[in-house]
């Protein structure tokens, strides 16, 4: 597939769909496994997992920001070089 050629949305719909049918999968798995264990231990597991998923959860809401951040200003410095280009160009005349 080229570089520039834009995802196609059968793959797309088909990814999502992987990634669904393992999520659930995964899912039914930690069910099994947390059913069979003691309250405690059940709980443990829990607070753990979800502190773990919060971190990464977080830390890729924060990269995503940043990266958008990063492109925003690129842009705002593009947009500026052609506003000064046009107005020197406009004030010769």
């Amino acid at each position: 597939m080229a570089q520039n050629e834009p995802v196609r949305p059968l793959n797309t719909f088909v990814a999502l769909a992987l990634a669904l049918v393992f999520v659930i999968g995964l899912g039914l798995v930690a069910w099994r496994v947390l059913t069979a264990l003691d309250s405690a231990a059940a709980a443990a597991v829990i607070t753990a997992s979800a502190t773990v998923l919060i971190s990464v959860v977080s830390l890729l809401v924060s990269r995503n920001w940043e990266q958008r951040r990063a492109i925003e200003e690129a842009h705002r410095e593009h947009k500026r070089a052609i506003y000064e280009d046009s107005c020197s160009s406009g004030s010769r005349r």
